[in-house]
């Protein structure tokens, strides 16, 4: 220490010198002191075993939450076509001030799974829930959201012995449709394959790339690969192997709808077979639809489609309420999937297809609902209406027998989208969003109905509803430019042709009034905020005179008994 305070006087640092000698210290010793001793072998070791953890405990961490979010991102976000989605803003004012279209995401959404029937909240609720099925290992792949599945080794067809032995008038079926063109709309199995496959309906697609695109239904997950036998004019044939491309809503249950893809060369095929292999024999022949120079000029018009028609339907006057409302508001045609309904609804129903009104196709999937596929195949049926109407309607609407797409500024739907077209021109639109507003059948029947004979229709009976409205993509409902569209959801568009995607209508313009018992039981749902909403009114005599003409007509022929009438 000395001799640094020395050392410092010398140099002339007066002021170290002294602070040297005051603390007694030099900064070398200083150093030195501040420096710790090496610890001893085993104190080392326990310190190094506890960083090990602390590490390993921080990159599970930073695991979970990597997996977290690409688990969100896959479930919340899907987005498979890339192809530019495009919303328009909810708020009509900020339209008119010329607002964009913000950039959509195709999200997987339902809202009637397995947690909502546990837990309710009026605002917006949880609606994403994968159900926890055993399901084999996923197909491979392919590009353009295909799925190309290879065949098991397995040479059973039970499954096909027993379906023609339960379903005796399925082999008469099968019969007519491989000695004609073709059926046009009715389920046919494919033979010989491990699980159940069944065809509906074919349709040639060359918008993307030449092809006849089948829908039908397969094992949603390790189903067998399938060929396609297509049938030319000149009494030729071609069998080329197919791809299946699963549509995307099917809850992950054994069995989903599903695109069987027959790529073209540059002939054009009038009917197709699906097979499991290239020597099988046929049990399915189907007429493909939609060929180039068949369509009869512009597509015009809008057309209706509904879900399969299950449970013995039998309300009469519900069905004619239901059509005749739709046609005061601009729907011109309707199509129908009936599983079964009551002799009454169908004869209402012929009467509409002798108008000229209505189209009725055989629903009989022998595929246990809501067990093994979803809803009756209701992705089935809402695909094939959208290319059983492409080309024939400008427009088509997917909606259910109680819920109406009601305009609340213009007398009908085409009016009310015109009012969007002068704001947003519809160019790039392939599809209009319509949010969803419960009405509850459980509020009392509003007084202007009650004791008197309209109260037996829902429109003017049920008049509150929900103060808030459900977002778009939650029970929201479509009408869609078919030729725009490759794949249509439930509530929302799969997949675009590219270039196209959804406007948001407002609710100022319209919005679905959905009439029904509350969603989860009991009569909860009637203690949220509520308001009267008489917008059906606007359509009172129209509504009246078409019911009551259509149920008179009709009355002795279809025993229809009613107080309208």
């Amino acid at each position: 220490v000395t001799q640094d305070a020395l050392l410092c006087l010398k140099c002339g640092d007066t002021r170290g010198a002294i602070i040297i000698a005051s603390l007694g210290v030099s900064p070398r010793n200083r150093t030195m002191k501040g420096r710790k001793k090496p610890p001893n072998t085993l104190s080392a070791k326990r310190n190094r075993s506890k960083e090990r953890e602390h590490l390993s405990f921080y990159f599970v961490v930073i695991f979970l939450c990597i997996s977290s979010t690409i688990v969100i991102l896959e479930v919340f976000f899907i987005d498979e076509n890339h192809s530019g989605f495009y919303i328009a803003d909810d708020n009509i004012n900020r339209i008119n001030k010329g607002s964009k279209y913000d950039e959509e995401t195709n999200q997987y959404e339902e809202v009637e799974i397995f947690i909502n029937h546990h837990k309710f909240q009026e605002s917006n609720f949880t609606n994403k829930q994968s159900l926890p099925l055993d399901i084999p290992p996923s197909p491979t792949n392919t590009t353009d959201n295909t799925v190309q599945v290879t065949t098991k080794e397995n040479s059973s067809h039970t499954w096909y012995t027993d379906y023609l032995r339960l379903n005796p008038h399925q082999e008469n079926k099968i019969v007519q449709a491989l000695t004609t063109s073709g059926a046009t709309g009715t389920w046919l199995p494919v033979r010989d394959t491990p699980d159940k496959v069944f065809v509906f309906s074919a349709y040639y697609d060359d918008r993307k790339k030449r092809v006849v695109r089948v829908v039908g239904t397969t094992k949603t997950k390790g189903g067998p690969s399938l060929f396609c036998r297509l049938y030319f004019r000149n009494n030729t044939s071609s069998t080329v192997a197919a791809s299946i491309k699963i549509i995307r809503e099917n809850w992950s249950l054994r069995y989903s709808a599903c695109f069987v893809l027959c790529p073209l060369d540059h002939r054009n095929p009038t009917s197709v077979s699906v097979l499991v292999s290239e020597e099988a024999e046929p049990s399915n022949k189907l007429k493909v639809q939609n060929i180039p120079g068949e369509s009869k000029g512009t597509p015009q018009g809008l057309a209706l489609c509904v879900k399969p028609i299950h449970y013995h339907f039998g309300q009469v006057v519900k069905m004619v309420e239901f059509i005749e409302m739709n046609l005061i508001l601009g729907v011109n045609f309707f199509i129908f999937y009936n599983h079964t309904m009551s002799p009454e609804v169908s004869c209402v129903l012929e009467g509409y297809v002798k108008a000229g009104l209505a189209e009725i196709l055989p629903w009989d999937l022998d595929i246990q609902s809501q067990k093994q596929i979803r809803t009756e195949g209701i992705f089935a049926s809402l695909n094939d209406c959208l290319y059983r109407t492409m080309y024939r309607f400008r427009l088509t609407a997917m909606i259910d027998l109680d819920e109406f797409i009601v305009p609340h500024q213009a007398l009908s739907i085409p009016e009310s989208l015109d009012l969007l077209h002068h704001v947003i021109p519809p160019n790039r639109t392939g599809g209009y969003s319509f949010q969803n507003c419960f009405f509850y059948l459980q509020w009392p029947d509003d007084e202007m109905a009650q004791g008197r004979p309209i109260q037996e229709l829902i429109l003017l009976s049920k008049t509150r509803r929900k103060v808030v409205l459900l977002p778009h993509k939650q029970r929201s409902k479509l009408i869609v430019v078919p030729d725009r569209v490759v794949e249509v959801g439930n509530h929302f568009v799969w997949e675009y042709v590219a270039g196209f995607g959804t406007l948001n209508v407002p609710s100022g313009i319209a919005f679905l009034h959905h009439y029904r018992v509350c969603e989860f039981g009991g009569d909860d749902c009637i203690r949220f905020r509520s308001t009267v909403d008489r917008t059906a009114y606007k359509f009172y005599s129209q509504l009246i005179g078409g019911i009551t003409n259509r149920l008179s007509a009709w009355q002795n022929v279809c025993h229809i008994t009613s107080t309208l009438i």
